[in-house]
């Protein structure tokens, strides 16, 4: 009799990491083993591994990913759900940079890559046995689903008592609310400067990117 992985068995488990779909997908995924529709219980289970992916990337830093990507404006920043977001972006993609950005081990990459190939291998119900499957899920539960989600230490971000977000679409990209005297008058400088070159029309793009 095969054993069922822990993460089948319950998926609501915090200690796995699961947004509420991930939770569905795995819930589904079961119900499709036990049906023996084990080519559909493939797909679902690759669409609860990318989206915890996807969750990820953007706990991490979305803007380290889309600076990596040369279609980065493919990412629906807009969008409300995280399918809407990524739905243009390759899923490969977003594999090989979590693998070398280290938000996953290279174990977890390489078994994630052997359920991406797998989805596209799934013409004949008889390819897959539910062991492999079970094996494949604990494998995913162990290095994937009970790690923790990891933010870019590299990055460093003013804090303050006051939250600012950051206007994207703003060509002079401001900036962040300052907690010293000594950086408020650099603030000021740049800006007072900045109004020298536009009132003598010079484009100073290299200053504007920092301003």
């Amino acid at each position: 009799m095969e054993k069922i992985p822990e993460i089948l068995n319950n998926p609501i488990n915090p200690s796995f990491n699961l947004a509420e779909m991930e939770i569905y997908n795995l819930k589904e995924a079961l119900e499709l083993i036990e049906l023996e529709k084990l080519s559909f219980s493939i797909f679902v289970i690759w669409q609860c591994a990318i989206s915890n992916l996807q969750r990820r990337v953007e706990t991490f830093n979305i803007e380290t990913f889309l600076n990596t990507n040369k279609n980065r404006e493919l990412y629906n920043k807009s969008a409300s759900s995280l399918k809407e977001r990524w739905q243009n972006i390759n899923e490969y993609e977003i594999i090989e940079f979590c693998e070398k950005s280290s938000i996953i081990t290279k174990v977890s990459a390489h078994i994630i890559r052997t359920l991406y190939w797998m989805k596209f291998s799934t013409e004949n119900e008889k390819i897959f046995t539910k062991n492999e499957i079970f094996s494949l899920l604990y494998l995913l539960e162990q290095n994937l689903f009970l790690s923790k989600f990891k933010i870019d230490k590299r990055e460093n971000v003013l804090e303050s008592s006051t939250e600012f977000k950051r206007r994207k679409e703003d060509e002079n990209n401001e900036i962040k609310n300052a907690t010293t005297h000594q950086e408020l008058v650099l603030k000021n400088g740049m800006r007072e400067f900045q109004n020298t070159l536009l009132t003598n029309n010079k484009n100073d793009t290299l200053l504007t990117a920092y301003i």
